[in-house]
């Protein structure tokens, strides 16, 4: 009688012999030659592990088995071995999961070992500078400056030092968490590097305004529309603001708030920026919203319409203004660029020179963008919008320290308009009497 048996897939598929697991080998041919012990004619095969090697016992343990199980040659139903198949696949399946246990703890210890003795800052300062955009002085000031905050509430062994560089690092490298855990300077684990993040970004936030803030006194004021006027004969220029969308993953609630029909899921980011390059501005808004909406429901505009009403301030101190692109609504307190001016005219000499001033703003947006790649457009944050917000925010902050210290940041990228869709300019609140400002101060400055 022939019976034929199903084929083990770890010997009918894969030869056990191309493992190359010795111990794996030496106890596979124990096994089975403890199930082939009461069959006298296959007892021959198994010789004394010193006489023979253990790669040709398994060949002919193979050829065997295929005998076996493929020709069916043997007919006495109780010779054959009805448990090898489970023998085999304990045998693998117990060698893989102590395999697996031992690389786990080894590479567990390996990272111990590394974070233990990293310190990024005992490094070439312009490998620090690569790596982290920063100094290591400037760097090491800002530690001291969110030393405190960090170590608030944290629950990881993990030095706050190393978790300070670890934030630094996403975000001039970002936007994967993965990459950034294979780092020899901070060898911890994606999970943990996560928790990390979500610390350090809340650090930051609680900062934000120590280092994000719109001018608010006299003297500060006089400064900035001091400097703009080497570039603009119109005084009480006091910034110029624009906006850059932030690509996020797609969402599953709400997702028509933050769909933008250029980018898909974004946020858009509103920048105020001054004559220094720095951010005293930022808003962000769900991608669906244009620039125009951000401007509109902004801060800064809520305190340049405050300055413009407030009399004691005007007859003290003057008019104050920010700079926009044509795709805003022109205001009292909003200068717009003359479209399609003359050449030669007093509307072009004054578009020539607000192109050229407003462009501050587009290269402060590149330079944020292109020194910490977290927020690129090139590339996209696979988070939540409330944890994107707060990556934007932590590329401002920084952005700023960095200029507060008189230090410019390579620049890695390029910047990109975010277009406006199509507005009704004319039938917008304070679009005429931004006009009639505009005409104005043409024609006092530039006859």
């Amino acid at each position: 009688m022939k019976v034929l048996l199903p084929v083990p897939n770890v010997i009918a598929e894969t030869p056990v012999a191309q493992h190359n697991h010795p111990q794996l080998m030496t106890s596979l041919i124990q096994e089975l030659a403890d199930i082939f012990l009461d069959n006298d004619d296959q007892v021959q095969l198994f010789e004394p592990p010193d006489q023979h090697d253990n790669m040709a016992a398994i060949d002919d343990l193979v050829q065997l088995l295929g005998d076996i199980f493929v020709d069916g040659d043997h007919e006495e139903e109780e010779d054959l071995p009805h448990d090898l198949v489970a023998v085999v696949e304990d045998i693998f399946e117990q060698e893989a999961k102590e395999e697996k246990a031992y690389n786990f703890l080894r590479t567990k210890i390996f990272r111990k070992i590394l974070r233990d003795s990293s310190n990024p800052f005992e490094g070439d300062p312009e490998q620090f500078r690569n790596l982290y955009r920063f100094p290591p002085a400037v760097g090491w000031g800002l530690f001291e400056l969110m030393a405190e905050t960090l170590q608030t509430n944290n629950r990881t062994k993990i030095p706050v030092l190393l978790q300070f560089c670890i934030g630094l690092r996403f975000m001039a490298e970002g936007p994967f968490q993965k990459s950034l855990a294979q780092d020899y300077n901070h060898a911890v684990s994606q999970t943990l590097i996560s928790r990390i993040l979500n610390h350090f970004f809340r650090a930051i936030c609680s900062l934000r305004d120590n280092f994000i803030k719109f001018p608010s006194t006299p003297e500060v004021r006089r400064t900035i529309q001091e400097k703009y006027q080497a570039h603009m004969r119109i005084p009480g220029i006091l910034g110029a603001v624009d906006g850059f969308t932030v690509r996020i993953r797609r969402l599953h609630d709400h997702e028509e708030a933050f769909a933008n029909y250029h980018e898909g899921p974004s946020l858009n980011v509103q920048i105020v920026s001054d004559s220094e390059q720095r951010i005293t501005g930022l808003r962000i808004e769900p991608g669906s919203n244009n620039d125009i909406f951000n401007w509109l429901f902004s801060q800064v505009r809520e305190t340049m319409v405050g300055l413009r009403a407030n009399a004691a301030i005007c007859e003290r101190e003057g008019y104050y203004y920010l700079l926009a692109e044509s795709g805003y609504t022109p205001s009292t307190v909003l200068l717009t660029p003359v479209e399609n001016a003359p050449v030669g005219s007093l509307a072009a000499r004054y578009t020539t020179e607000h192109c050229r001033t407003r462009s501050m703003v587009e290269r402060t947006i590149g330079a944020v963008s292109g020194v910490f790649i977290a927020c690129n457009r090139a590339r996209k944050l696979f988070y939540r919008p409330k944890i994107a917000a707060r990556i934007v925010t932590a590329c401002a902050f920084l952005h700023n320290v960095i200029r507060i210290h008189g230090f410019h940041g390579e620049y890695f990228g390029d910047r990109f308009d975010n277009a406006n869709v199509a507005f009704d300019h004319e039938n917008a609140d304070g679009y005429h009497a931004g006009l009639a400002e505009r005409d104005f101060l043409i024609n006092l400055f530039y006859h």
